[in-house]
C-alpha cells in the first residue's frame, strides 16, 4: 500500500482525522493529495488553507465553516511556531474531535514534525498518521520550451516496500550525529523505523532500536521536555516486549507510559486510554482476564467521553472487552458488547472492513461456545 492508498484510507471514516503530511515541495504534495481526493471521495471537497496572515479567530472561523470539507493546510509549521495561534488550536482539540472533520498538516520537514509534538501536543496525541512525500523533478526546461507548458501529472515516488525503508531509514540514522539540531530527524526516523520493524516482525531489532532512542530521550529529557514523545518510546517499549512474550516486562512500560500521560495530559485525555487498553492486553496474555477487563472499562469510559458511544477507539475497547468475557465464559454479556462494537464499526468503517469482520467472527465464536454451553450433551 503506498503513502497516497494510505492517506485516502485514513480519510474515508466520517470522523475527525488530524493527519501530518511531511514534504518538501508542498505545492505538488498538495496537488498530488487534491487529485486523489477527487477521484476517489467524489462527495468530499478539499480547500487549502494558508495561515500566514490570519488570527486566531480567522482561523477558527474558517474550520467550522468548512467542518464538512477536508482542510489542507499548506503552512501548518508556521501555525505551531505562532504562539497566539498554536495555543488555541491545541486547547480546541475536544471540540474539533466533535466534528466529522479532516485536517490535513503540511510541513516540509522533520523539524515541522517536532514543532507540532512541542506546541500543540494535545492535537499531536489525536494523529490518525504521518505521511511522507518525495516526488521527481519536474520535466526538463526543453520539454516545456517545446510545447509551451509542464506536464501538470505529478510522479510519485512510493516507497517499494517495508524492507527497503528499513534500509533507508537505517542508513539515515547512522549518518546523523546525536546533537541538538539532528534530534527532530532522528526522533522522527527512529518512530518510523518502529513502525517498519513491527510491520516486518523483526521485534528483537524493534526493541534494540527503541531502546537506542530511549537512552537519548532520558539524555535530553524528553519526559519534560516532549512527554508525548516519550510515551510514545515507552509504548514501544513495551510493544516489542510484549511481540516477544516477555508480558510482564511489557506491562512495566505500559505503566510508565501511562504515569506520563496522566501527568502531562490528564486522566481523561486518548493517550491515558491508549495506555489503559495496552494494559489490560498484556494483562489478558498472562491469563488475568478480570485485570484486563478492569483496564478495559478504564478506557472505554476515557473513549465515550473524548469521542461519544459511537466511535471506532470506543469500539475497540468495547470488543477487547467482549473477548475477556468469552473467555471467562460470560458468553452472553460477551455477544452484547460485541454487538455493540459491530454496530459501531459498519457505521464508521463499513461491513467489509478487516475490523469488521473480526467483531462479526468474534460474535460468531462466542454465539457458538454459548450454544456448547447450554447443550452440552451435543458435543460430549
Amino acid at each position: 500500500m503506498t503513502e497516497i492508498d494510505i492517506l485516502i484510507k485514513n480519510l474515508k471514516p466520517p470522523v475527525f482525522r488530524f493527519i501530518i503530511i511531511k514534504s518538501i515541495q508542498t505545492e505538488q504534495a498538495i496537488s498530488l493529495v487534491k487529485k486523489k481526493i477527487k477521484e476517489n471521495l467524489p462527495n468530499k471537497k478539499s480547500i487549502v488553507l494558508k495561515t500566514e496572515g490570519k488570527n486566531y479567530r480567522e482561523l477558527m472561523d474558517f474550520v467550522y465553516a468548512n467542518a464538512k470539507n477536508i482542510i489542507l493546510i499548506q503552512d501548518f509549521d508556521k501555525l505551531a511556531n505562532n504562539k497566539d495561534v498554536s495555543i488555541g488550536f491545541n486547547q480546541r482539540r475536544d471540540k474539533l474531535a466533535d466534528l466529522n472533520l479532516a485536517i490535513l498538516a503540511f510541513v516540509p520537514d522533520n523539524n515541522g514534525v517536532q514543532d507540532i509534538m512541542n506546541n500543540l501536543p494535545d492535537l499531536w496525541s489525536f494523529r490518525s498518521s504521518i505521511i511522507e512525500f518525495e516526488f521527481e523533478p519536474l520535466q526538463e526546461k526543453k520539454k516545456a520550451e517545446k510545447t509551451g507548458e509542464l506536464d501538470s501529472d505529478i510522479t510519485y515516488i512510493e516507497h517499494n516496500t517495508a524492507k527497503k525503508e528499513y534500509k533507508t531509514i537505517i542508513k539515515r540514522i547512522k549518518d546523523l550525529d546525536i546533537i541538538d539540531e539532528n534530534l527532530p530527524l532522528l526522533n522522527a526516523s527512529y518512530i518510523r523505523l518502529f513502525d517498519t520493524c513491527y510491520s516486518l516482525g523483526r521485534y528483537k531489532e524493534g526493541l534494540d532500536f527503541t531502546k537506542k532512542l530511549y537512552d537519548i530521550a532520558v539524555k535530553f529529557d524528553y519526559e519534560e521536555k516532549i512527554p508525548a514523545l516519550y510515551s510514545d518510546i515507552l509504548d514501544w517499549l513495551g510493544k516489542f516486549y510484549y511481540e516477544l512474550g516477555e508480558y510482564n516486562k511489557a506491562i512495566n512500560y505500559f505503566e510508565k507510559a501511562l504515569n506520563i500521560n496522566i501527568k502531562a495530559f490528564g486522566e481523561k485525555h486518548p493517550n491515558t486510554a491508549k495506555s489503559l487498553n495496552n494494559i489490560g492486553i498484556a494483562w489478558r496474555a498472562l491469563g488475568e482476564y478480570k485485570k484486563a477487563i478492569n483496564y478495559y472499562n478504564k478506557a472505554l469510559n476515557i473513549n465515550i467521553k473524548v469521542f461519544g458511544e459511537e466511535h471506532p477507539d470506543t469500539a475497540k475497547s468495547l470488543n477487547n472487552i467482549g473477548i475477556a468475557l468469552r473467555v471467562l465464559g460470560e458468553y452472553e454479556k460477551a455477544i452484547n458488547y460485541y454487538n455493540k462494537a459491530e454496530t459501531i464499526y459498519i457505521k464508521f468503517l463499513g461491513k467489509k472492513h478487516p475490523n469488521t469482520k473480526l467483531v462479526r467472527n468474534n460474535i460468531k465464536n462466542c454465539k457458538k461456545n454459548n450454544y456448547e454451553k447450554r447443550c452440552p450433551k451435543f458435543f460430549a
